[in-house]
């Protein structure tokens, strides 16, 4: 099977896609070999040496296993990024709930699907999206600090992906990979990643967005920067970036949230005074020193 698989890697007329598969499958017969000798083999000691000898016998046929590497590298790199983002994002998962995620977690628990509309949406600053995906998320998964914070890690890693494919489609494959990384270890992507919060999800349907208004798919654009809208206010800033004729439909979607809007509004200019002081205490150079620190390193 070697000597067949040498003789196709020799002709000149191959092409490239096929000698790759003929490298691989040299080394797929070389080491299907060494695993039958292993397992007749019961020392632990002549195993160990066996393995030895194997790697070093493979290693010295520097083209196969450069061109294996290469090849893994190239393909699977996005992969191993969101892997890379992924372990970052689940780093302190389970610190205690502070404040805002505090609020989250008693909201949902305390109020149904219309209650978060009709009675905690109205004195809340954000859209009700978020809240409703986290009740029906916490019926199913409880309310521990790591199952309030998952969702968020999965929409972190998503947008690693989606920034991907956004490079890759304005640019070139390695574009998206440089743009990827980037985004698995921005401080701000992990640190969002991390919160009981609406902050991801909208990070993530953003970014939707912008991939689905270059790919020119029209309803998916739509339905995602809807979705934005309706979990955070912040994506109301990319209106003047999606100018085009969607943007019609995307504001008709919007006539449902305006009544709550407007309550919320009114709820933010009548409020007399602020109570955050008496909640939170007074800042400290402690807190100041902290906040580049939680942006650099995350949750510490």
């Amino acid at each position: 099977m070697r000597e067949y698989v040498s003789n196709k890697l020799r002709d000149p007329d191959i092409r490239q896609d096929d000698k790759l598969k003929s490298e691989f499958l040299m080394i797929k017969v070389d080491l299907r070999g060494f695993i039958l000798k292993l397992q007749c083999t019961k020392n632990p000691v002549v195993r160990g040496y066996s393995l030895f000898r194997f790697v070093s016998e493979q290693s010295a046929n520097t083209t196969d296993f450069q061109l294996m590497f290469k090849t893994i590298i190239t393909q699977k790199s996005i992969v191993f990024i969101i892997l890379l983002g992924l372990v970052l994002r689940l780093i302190n998962l389970n610190q205690s709930l502070w404040l805002d995620e505090a609020i989250n977690a008693l909201a949902v628990k305390n109020n149904s699907f219309v209650e978060i509309i009709t009675k905690f949406s109205p004195g809340d600053f954000h859209p009700p999206l978020y809240y409703l995906f986290l009740k029906l998320w916490t019926l199913i998964f409880g309310y521990s600090e790591i199952a309030l914070r998952i969702p968020s890690v999965i929409f972190g890693v998503l947008t690693i992906f989606v920034v991907y494919k956004i490079g890759e489609k304005l640019f070139n494959k390695k574009i998206g990979l440089s743009a990827a990384i980037l985004m698995a270890v921005n401080p701000l992507g992990v640190y969002y990643s991390q919160e009981a919060r609406m902050y991801s999800l909208a990070m993530l349907l953003v970014t939707a967005s912008v991939f689905f208004f270059i790919k020119k798919k029209r309803l998916l654009f739509v339905l995602s920067f809807l979705a934005a809208l309706y979990t955070d206010y912040v994506p109301w800033l990319m209106f003047p970036v999606f100018l085009s004729r969607e943007i019609f439909w995307v504001i008709l979607g919007l006539f449902p949230l305006a009544p709550l809007l407007l309550t919320q509004i009114g709820s933010v200019l009548g409020a007399s005074g602020s109570s955050w002081g008496d909640i939170l205490g007074r800042a400290s150079f402690k807190n100041f020193a902290l906040v580049p620190a939680k942006f650099i390193f995350g949750r510490i």
